[in-house]
């Protein structure tokens, strides 16, 4: 799972669709065009009535409007209070929402499971899964949810459109020839509006194959308010589907990698709690598929300096020895006939994880990356000044000018100050200045992302810096 919940001080770009309908071809070497899914957005939705962040994207505003608007009387549903009581006594969120999504059929205005599939989430109970699907299908019938759905079909392709350039830039066939075995798999592209985050769950069949799914959040809008799409989401997309075959390894090769792995954890388990990875086991499966990730671009030929950026990223993301997995795997990829796939290679991953000091690699990153030394506004201040027009954070190396950015702080988005403009010191290099506009007697909560940030030799800065205060009265 990738989560992208950003602010940035940077234009997207700027794309407008026209109507379009495009079906899936559900085979490896074809191509696969991103789809909207009834079934989805009806989890998705359910799950935003409850109140779950990860599921709350207003970033299509027209369609969130449409969407407040239609379910505002259904708010407590019994199937929304049974998901709030999931998410709270069993902790079903994110990824493992979208694990039923996957598993469901809608025919004839009503909602099955998949008979015979597996896959679901373990997070879902048989008996959970039952009573979820009776109310679900009383909210589905109550709320009319198949006009709604149908209403929405003009948003819907033109999000279909946008994606299609995306969608159609991506090697498929790099799965078999990496993983060494051919994949008895559909494919399956699944763009979303209500998701802030994306999510890669598979589908079981009986007959062996398997649904693969990438599903994708929307985070980017055009000049008329339409969701669009960038090459920034192609990663997204070959991250998800590198979960559907890095996940099982993970956990067959986990009993002997736990205690290295749970000692790596320790040490960034409040990074990784920020990226909704709550457990160790979690940590590694993004260990190994982020490698994975890095290992695609290098086979496409990507640029050196991005695949050194991209590792750079992903450990100031606290996965610190993924520079040693991607070498590795580099070794996997030359000596193939030895090992001819990579599950046939995995004790070797093991071996190499259990050799390392999580302790000694983690105080050799921390005291060689900058940091943010100061704010001329003070965190937990509560007499700022509101005619305050600048907010100057001063850093403790010479920076890289580039994608730098701020995000929402602790306490959400009512909090966030208005920001006017941005830019660097240039005499310095290192004070990153923002024009901002504060109001008397008001707190506010911003943060500023580890990955935003880059010393002039591309380490990210050590942590996300959070800044909260309160303007006092005039």
């Amino acid at each position: 799972m990738k989560i992208f919940l950003t602010f940035l001080l940077i234009l997207g770009h700027i794309l407008i669709g026209h109507s379009k309908d495009f079906e899936i071809n559900e085979r490896v070497n074809e191509r696969i065009n991103g789809k909207a899914d009834e079934r989805t957005e009806l989890m998705s939705i359910v799950f935003r009535l409850s109140g779950a962040d990860e599921y709350t994207n207003n970033k299509v505003f027209k369609y969130s409007k449409a969407v407040d608007e239609h379910f505002k009387s259904y708010e407590n549903h019994k199937v929304v209070e049974f998901a709030k009581q999931l998410r709270h006594e069993k902790g079903v969120v994110y990824d493992a929402v979208m694990s039923l999504a996957v598993h469901l059929k809608i025919k004839n205005n009503k909602v099955y499971i998949l008979k015979d599939a597996a896959g679901i989430d373990k997070r879902w109970s048989k008996h959970d899964i039952k009573n979820f699907l009776k109310l679900l299908n009383e909210f589905y019938s109550d709320t009319k949810f198949n006009e709604f759905y149908k209403i929405q079909s003009d948003i819907y392709a033109i999000a279909e459109y946008n994606f299609k350039n995306i969608a159609n830039k991506i090697n498929y066939i790099w799965f078999e020839n990496f993983y060494g075995e051919k994949p008895h798999s559909n494919f399956n592209l699944i763009i979303s509006l209500s998701n802030k985050g994306s999510y890669g769950p598979k589908v079981l069949l009986p007959d062996g194959y398997e649904n693969i799914y990438s599903i994708i959040g929307t985070w980017q809008t055009d000049s008329l308010k339409n969701p669009v799409y960038s090459d920034d989401d192609i990663e997204g997309i070959i991250h998800e589907f590198n979960h559907s075959f890095c996940n099982q390894l993970i956990d067959s090769a986990y009993p002997a990698m736990r205690k290295v792995n749970e000692e790596f954890f320790n040490f960034v388990s409040q990074k990784m709690a920020l990226q909704a990875y709550s457990n160790p086991t979690t940590m590694l499966r993004e260990t190994l598929v982020r490698a994975a990730v890095i290992k695609y671009y290098q086979d496409q030929a990507i640029d050196t300096n991005q695949i050194k950026a991209l590792i750079k990223r992903e450990k100031a993301n606290g996965f610190l020895w993924i520079d040693k997995l991607v070498e590795l795997l580099a070794d996997y990829e030359h000596n193939r006939k030895s090992y001819p796939t990579l599950r046939s290679f995995m004790p070797e991953i093991a071996k190499l994880q259990n050799r390392l000091s999580p302790k000694e690699i983690y105080e050799n990153y921390i005291n060689n990356l900058p940091y943010i030394v100061s704010s001329n506004i003070k965190d937990q201040g509560t007499n700022v000044d509101p005619k305050t027009k600048e907010l100057v954070l001063t850093f403790s190396s010479k920076m890289t000018i580039g994608k730098n950015g701020c995000n929402l702080g602790k306490k959400g988005n009512s909090f966030f100050p208005k920001l006017i403009s941005a830019k660097w010191n240039k005499d310095t290099e290192n004070q990153w200045i923002i024009s901002i506009e504060l109001e008397p007697d008001k707190e506010y909560s911003i943060s500023f992302p580890a990955r935003f940030f880059f010393d002039q030799k591309g380490n990210n800065i050590r942590e996300t810096y959070t800044l909260d205060f309160k303007t006092r009265k005039e």
